[in-house]
């Protein structure tokens, strides 16, 4: 029978094996460190390799540039190459004619010049911001287009917004008065609208506000669309004349003063746009001593703006539109007899132009001033002479001065012209 290792015996074996485990697994670590370190070795090894390749690459190619070039080059170009001083010099040359349409070159970087583009672009933007918005433009009436309507030619008044953008307004959308209105379309034949494109004569050269409501014609060099002129004078009057203040009053009263568009002038009476109101004036609100023979067509023209004062106003708050308004032009200036009143005296002898003459008297202008022209009223020379006539010059001598009616008198001494 084997004889039973002692305890002893045992535990010294077990320490041995373990013992001997130990080192062979400290080995096997030590081994794999010495591999990853010559790993690790080898990849720096590699890149500094690389470094040092591309400093030589990179110094190479600064010493040689040419050559590098060359060698990129394709063979074919490589053999054409010659020296930079033995290229010719490009001889200068003019481009085509762009027949107009060529880049426009500013002097700043940006073009700030007006052309004919910017003026064109800038007339469309403002239409199709009216025609889309009712923004409201303004314009000046240049002429009268007859267009043809069932057999009649309708009187169309224009506006040039610009000189390729023609705006056209019918009779009814342009305003027609009441005097010249008729309800009948039996009534409405060609001696009618003859009678309308008179009257709208009479507007040429007047500022006049429009919205734009459609187009004519589009595609054309002149380009032509439709506006609504009383659309825009009732969108200002209502806006302007019935506008309040903080405490709730009308801005515009009775007693005010503001300016005023002229546009038409007759003989003894203008038409004025007072914010959107069309109104005419008088020749007795415009001149002091007006008479027959007065014509203010010689003072005023279309297109002046006068200032005026408010003699009276009446509104229509519920539909927002004007009643009545009158106004005057000769409130705002000082009467001329309180200036020459003041100034002769009876026995004084003045030079004045004829103006009119009836059976009572000459009715003489002694004012240098048209607007204020004061009238003497003459007696009928008393000496053989030439009886003077109209616009012929003569010296008065002052008989009296009346202070309660607002007239002077004299005696005609001399025709000094005729």
């Amino acid at each position: 029978m084997p004889r039973k290792k002692k305890v002893d015996e045992i535990v010294e074996e077990t320490a041995e094996v373990k013992g001997e485990e130990e080192k062979a697994e400290a080995k096997t670590k030590t081994t794999a460190k010495k591999t990853t370190k010559k790993k690790t070795t080898a990849k720096k090894t590699v890149a500094k390799k690389k470094t040092v390749a591309k400093e030589a690459t990179k110094e190479e190619a600064e010493e040689k540039p040419e050559e590098k070039k060359q060698e990129d080059a394709p063979a074919e170009e490589i053999e054409t190459k010659v020296p930079a001083e033995d290229i010719a010099p490009v001889e200068p040359k003019e481009r085509p004619d762009s027949n107009g349409e060529g880049k426009i070159w500013s002097s700043g970087g940006r073009l700030t010049a007006e052309t004919e583009e910017s003026r064109m672009d800038a007339a469309i933007r403002d239409i199709n911001d009216s025609m889309y918005s009712k923004r409201i433009l303004t314009g000046t009436v240049m002429g009268i287009k007859r267009l043809q309507n069932r057999g009649v030619s309708l009187p169309c008044p224009f506006v040039m917004y610009d000189e390729k953008v023609k705006i056209l307004f019918t009779p009814e959308s342009f305003g027609i008065p009441e005097f010249l209105r008729v309800e009948k379309e039996e009534d409405k034949n060609a001696r009618y609208y003859n009678r309308l494109a008179l009257w709208f004569e009479s507007y040429l050269k007047a500022p006049v506000r429009f919205i734009v409501k459609l187009w004519i014609d589009k595609d054309s060099e002149v380009k032509e669309l439709l506006a609504d002129r009383v659309e825009a004078m009732q969108k200002t009057e209502e806006r302007l004349l019935f506008n309040l203040d903080s405490e709730g009053y009308y801005t515009l009263n009775k007693g005010d003063r503001l300016e005023v568009d002229v546009l038409s002038v007759h003989q003894h009476s203008i038409i004025v746009d007072c914010r959107g109101h069309e109104t005419t004036i008088r020749d007795v609100e415009m001149v002091h001593n007006p008479n027959k023979d007065t014509n203010l067509r010689n003072l005023y023209k279309n297109g002046d703006k006068i200032v005026v004062r408010v003699k009276d106003i009446e509104r229509d708050k519920v539909q927002k539109r004007i009643i009545s308004l009158h106004l005057s032009a000769k409130a705002e200036r000082e009467h001329p007899f309180e200036k020459w009143s003041a100034t002769l005296s009876q026995g004084d002898i003045i030079l004045g132009r004829i103006t009119h003459i009836d059976s009572s008297a000459y009715w003489i202008s002694i004012s240098s001033n048209e607007f204020d022209r004061l009238t003497v009223y003459g007696n009928l020379p008393r000496f053989k002479l030439e009886r003077p006539s109209v616009d012929a010059l003569v010296s008065v001598k002052i008989s009296r001065i009346d202070h309660k009616e607002r007239k002077i008198y004299g005696n005609i001494t001399n025709v000094v012209s005729k």
